[in-house]
């Protein structure tokens, strides 16, 4: 099916596309005691799994688009022998709250005699082994992991999780957001492609415009939460304008229509180009290539900022002991004098490592809002895709969270039915989508359930002998002593379409 939209000098139509999943690489498994349980085990997100050796630093790509970097010479047995071939890399990714509820992983922090939920903007596990035992990190090594988000603040800390206690412990505050306008995006596989997220342009006479005709006959797959307009003939378009964003692979798409009223009207995309599904492997390399070019970028960036920070604390040692020594002199007025030289080039010191730190964490940042005139230029903007990059030293489960923070809530008791039978499930949880976040709910009576609603819009998911059941829970539909709401079946697929 076509959506068409009338256009003087363009047409916007779908193509279509089949799908064809390609088989899951399977993970050899590790057999060590956890609390982590999928909740379905044969719906658990699989494993992506590398081979490598380990004599050269070796970088990873995975089919989602995050990175591993491993320094040659890292791994080693139980027993400390260092090991260098057959060695298999596990990286699991979970980025939205299909993943995040499909993994078991719990999503709430244990701080004292209180527990809060997370907000995640991405999680990861990484294990290493040979075909004989689980492998671990030299103590004076560290793995570089890159995850990518539509979460752009900074405010996201770094937790690792204790799978035997079922616990995380904090690693890192603010992680920060760096080289964000040189990530590469992902090439568009339109095999895999929703169908009404492609648009093709057809341009009927670019000899007004030259340039144009290079998009002539052009695909593109629509970004982020855009949309496809509607087709309506009330609309007759007239012009396109296109403008590059700060990122190379993604375009801002604007149409110029007048209705039958005289009406001026402007619709907005943002779009990546897709030149032709038969160039998707070529693409594909050419997106590896530069993945490990960015990920080399990210190492000499968090080097420099490593080498920053011993500056710092060399110049701040000395500036101490300098201190020290002046505050032995008799004379009290040379005392003040070499100390207030001392607080100056403190100052100084501190202020150009500050500036130099600032520089270097900020001018992604910086360059991400300029030139943001307008509501839907930076609308479309935030949309954009980062790659939030940190380092392990422990193989494991590991996770950018921050607090999820909700305002003023309601608690309303729901009873939840399936097939006309007020039901318990084995496993419930409230997903806040757009918040990525994933809340676990336990049974409050025999028959319902409390939940903590706001003005968010809701999904509560519910798993039953294997089985998916699915209702959108929104505060003002609720307004019972007890709300009874009917759960529809849904397929897994069906699950990571809408969580996703």
């Amino acid at each position: 099916m076509k959506k068409i939209v009338s256009i003087a000098i363009l047409c916007i139509g779908v193509l279509s596309c089949e799908s064809n999943q390609t088989e899951p690489i399977l993970q050899i498994p590790i057999i060590k005691k956890s609390k982590v349980v999928p909740p379905i085990l044969t719906a658990a997100p699989i494993a992506e799994i590398f081979q490598i050796n380990n004599t050269l630093d070796t970088i990873l790509i995975s089919e989602k688009g995050g990175c591993i970097s491993i320094p040659k010479h890292c791994f080693i047995t139980n027993d400390g022998i260092e090991v260098l071939e057959n060695i298999k890399i596990s990286f699991n990714e979970y980025l939205n709250p299909a993943d995040i509820l499909l993994s078991g992983i719990p999503m709430v922090y244990v701080d004292g005699e209180d527990t809060v939920d997370f907000q995640s903007a991405g999680m990861c596990k990484v294990l290493a082994y040979t075909p004989s035992e689980q492998l671990y990190l030299k103590s004076d090594k560290a793995i570089g992991i890159g995850l990518r988000s539509l979460a752009q603040d900074n405010d996201y800390n770094l937790y690792y999780m204790d799978t035997l206690k079922g616990e995380w412990l904090e690693r890192e505050k603010n992680i920060p957001v760096i080289l964000a306008n040189q990530l590469p995006i992902m090439p568009i596989n339109l095999q895999k492609t929703d169908t009404n997220d492609i648009l093709e342009i057809e341009i009927e006479d670019y000899r007004i415009r030259p340039l144009y005709k290079m998009w002539h006959r052009s695909k593109f797959c629509v970004y982020g939460e855009n949309q496809l307009v509607a087709s309506d003939s009330s609309i007759w378009w007239y012009d396109m304008t296109i403008n590059p964003t700060k990122n190379r692979d993604l375009y801002d798409l604007t149409f110029n229509g007048v209705g039958r009223d005289r009406k001026q009207w402007v619709y907005n995309l943002t779009v990546q180009p897709v030149i032709d599904s038969t160039n998707y492997i070529i693409e594909l390399e050419r997106f590896q290539t530069n993945m490990k070019a960015y990920v080399k970028e990210i190492e000499s960036f968090k080097n420099q900022l490593h080498q920053n920070f011993s500056n710092y604390n060399k110049i701040n040692t000395d500036i101490k002991a300098n201190a020290e020594a002046y505050k032995a002199l008799s004379v009290i007025q040379k005392r003040q004098d070499s100390l207030n030289m001392v607080n100056h080039r403190f100052e100084d010191s501190l202020i150009q490592v500050k500036q130099l730190m600032d520089d270097s964490l900020r001018e992604v940042q910086a360059t991400l809002w300029e030139e943001q005139k307008t509501e839907r230029y930076k609308s479309n903007r935030t949309r954009i895709e980062v790659m939030r990059s940190f380092d392990i030293r422990q193989m494991g489960v590991f996770n950018c969270d921050r607090f999820y923070r909700r305002p003023i809530v309601m608690t309303k008791s729901v009873g939840m039915i399936v097939n006309n039978q007020l039901r318990q499930f084995d496993s419930g949880y409230l997903v806040d989508v757009k918040s990525n976040a994933v809340l676990s709910q336990l049974k409050f009576s025999i028959n319902s359930y409390s939940i903590d609603l706001d003005l968010t819009p809701y999904v509560f998911v519910g798993i039953l002998g294997g089985e998916v059941y699915m209702v959108n829970l929104s505060l003002d539909r609720l307004n019972e002593e007890l709300n009874l709401v009917s759960m529809t079946h849904i397929s897994i697929s069906e699950l990571k379409d809408i969580l996703n």
